[in-house]
């Protein structure tokens, strides 16, 4: 009996629960949110020995504090054009300040250059970077990758490829 009863209740629920699902309204699409200021290095030209640089500093924000920008280049390079540390200050409409950057550097020198956006207040904190690598691939650690130890997988027919090892 207490099976026919929810067999009955699940039937006569349906078509309540099909219109609401098809009188939901759309789901709202969330907007992303934007850092308030970005930071990237943008190349203009390079040679051998020599790299021309344009430093971005995006503010999306209005943000009435200056920025500190630090600019850390490999002891082997020389900057010709640029500071290594300076102020910058939002533009009063909101976007872009470019700064430029000349750079030598010995044949077959390698390493990156790191720009380091700060702005520090009374309980806030701002913080950017980016890295822009010359000769060599970046100094910054690589993801971990992973070797098939078994043949491949093979389901009615279908290679799924070779297996992944977990837990090592």
């Amino acid at each position: 009996m207490n099976q026919r009863l929810l067999v009955l209740t699940a039937v006569l629920s349906l078509p309540c629960l099909a219109g609401a699902a098809a009188e939901a309204p759309p789901s709202k699409v969330v907007p992303s949110v934007r850092a308030p200021l970005t930071v990237k290095w943008l190349a203009r030209s390079a040679s051998a020995g020599h790299l021309e640089l344009t430093l971005r500093v995006t503010f999306n924000s209005p943000i009435k504090d200056p920025v500190t920008v630090s600019v850390s280049v490999p002891p082997s390079f020389k900057l010709l054009k640029g500071r290594a540390t300076f102020l910058v200050v939002a533009p009063p409409e909101l976007g872009a300040v470019d700064t430029d950057y000349g750079l030598d550097f010995p044949a077959g020198a390698a390493g990156d250059l790191v720009v380091e956006v700060d702005l520090q207040g009374p309980g806030f904190g701002l913080h950017a970077k980016d890295v822009y690598t010359v000769g060599a691939p970046s100094l910054a650690p690589k993801a971990a990758t992973v070797e098939a130890t078994a043949p491949p997988v093979r389901v009615n027919g279908v290679d799924l490829g070779p297996p992944t090892p977990l837990g090592r």
